[in-house]
């Protein structure tokens, strides 16, 4: 097994209900990210000045959700920041939408617990983009959306960042898990992972982070 990371007392394997995150979404590249041009500062800017995270309490978990993978880590997807909601799609201001969406197409799910077993990645793929074209088309374009994500219930091999500006340990924790799943046992799913943040009201620039990395 892979021990590019640390000790392997800081890794373990979680699994976790499905949940629903609403907050400001961006599609985006790791290649982009890479450059001068990424979208995620625009991003978490975004979250803090909207008001997102006031609606949400200083008390709840800030998520960053990747999902929508076009392929692997090399390919396009999806990050949404924000915070758990109540139902699939929360109850944020284009819950409606994706819901007249979703009756469209002929489907009965009405809650959380009633999906859990959605896991393959094209099905959670098509609920996530269940919104209008603009949206779809903005987002393409690199736009920051306010919208809802699902994250399917599934397995987990979580990643603790170290401690420090998260500005820094997070990128650096993603370097160490690109290079951890070269040779892991595990295979990454992409059905869907995050970032958790557990903010600190004594100290709001060095939050916990854990990342969650979903496995088959």
């Amino acid at each position: 097994m892979n021990t590019n990371i640390g000790s392997q007392k800081k890794r373990r394997i979680e699994s976790r209900p499905a949940m629903s995150v609403w907050g400001a979404g961006a599609r985006t590249t790791n290649e982009a990210e890479a450059g001068a041009n990424g979208v995620i500062p625009r991003l978490w800017e975004h979250y803090f000045r909207s008001g997102i995270k006031e609606v949400a309490g200083s008390d709840q978990a800030v998520y960053a959700v990747y999902t929508d993978y076009e392929s692997d880590a090399s390919g396009a997807y999806t990050l949404v920041i924000g915070h758990e909601t109540e139902g699939i799609f929360g109850d944020g201001q284009g819950s409606e939408e994706v819901e007249h969406v979703r009756r469209a197409e002929g489907q009965s799910i009405e809650s959380i617990e009633n999906v859990e077993r959605v896991k393959d990645v094209e099905s959670v793929g098509r609920m996530n983009r269940a919104g209008s074209a603009d949206v779809a088309k903005r987002e393409e374009d690199g736009a920051i959306v306010e919208r809802s994500v699902f994250i399917p219930e599934s397995r987990y091999l979580v990643f603790p960042a170290k401690p420090g500006p998260f500005q820094e340990t997070v990128p650096q924790a993603w370097q160490e898990i690109w290079s951890y799943f070269q040779n892991a046992e595990e295979v990454r799913a992409y059905s869907g992972d995050f970032e958790c943040y557990r903010f600190q009201a004594a100290d709001p620039a060095h939050p916990v982070v854990e990342i969650y990395i979903a496995i088959k």
